[in-house]
């Protein structure tokens, strides 16, 4: 679950440097820093956090999602780094239902975005 919260993560950074036409993280943040008038980081807490990232698109990309969509997006963003240290995360109806979700909300992103 932790790689894929991850891919989920990576996903989204990767659409938002093709919408603003950069080629990496740093010009990326720049121009997000100039675009919403504040110092936006993509490293760090706010950096892994997938409603956070989703936000970063700018035109309340919630409105388009129907409700199997905003479901899925909403398991997604429980996804937390520090999964990654934590074995007794997600039995196999978890990983399931976060594996489902994350299907329906990378396909979101990848053709409404």
């Amino acid at each position: 679950m932790y790689l894929l919260g991850y891919a989920i993560e990576c996903k989204l950074k990767r659409r938002l440097m093709e919408k603003y036409r950069v080629l990496t993280l740093d010009e990326l943040e720049r121009k997000l820093s100039e675009r919403f008038k504040g110092d936006i980081r993509l490293t760090g807490g706010k950096g892994h956090n997938i409603g956070h990232l989703l936000e970063l698109f700018g035109e309340n990309p919630r409105r388009k999602m129907d409700a199997k969509t905003w479901l899925a997006f909403h398991q997604c963003a429980l996804w937390r780094t520090d999964w990654r240290y934590d074995p007794t995360e997600g039995n196999e109806t978890e990983c399931k239902v976060f594996f489902e979700a994350a299907e329906q909300f990378v396909r979101f992103v990848t053709h409404s975005m």
